[in-house]
């Protein structure tokens, strides 16, 4: 569900990395919102990243959580299609 102020600070204060700092504060509150339209397969879970702070999400079983690599590394996972060797 969008939430009326949010646009606003799209092209706002950003800090390193080029995340929103509104939209930190903005996902602390409401939660992540995911960037569906960014969605890829590592080959054992789907993978995107928060539309709002750019924080990087995975889908558990029935819904989206931070993707933690101390957890959710495994061999097994591709990188992101973008980084893959084109050869």
């Amino acid at each position: 569900m969008p939430i009326p102020w949010e646009g606003m600070f799209r092209k706002g204060i950003r800090k390193k990395g080029g995340k929103l700092v509104i939209g930190a504060y903005l996902c602390r509150t409401f939660g992540h919102r995911v960037n569906r339209r960014r969605v890829w397969n590592d080959g054992i879970d789907f993978r995107t990243s928060c539309h709002r702070c750019g924080t990087e999400l995975i889908r558990d079983l029935d819904q989206w959580r931070e993707y933690d690599p101390a957890r959710h590394d495994n061999p097994g996972r591709l990188p992101h299609p973008r980084a893959r060797d084109p050869g």
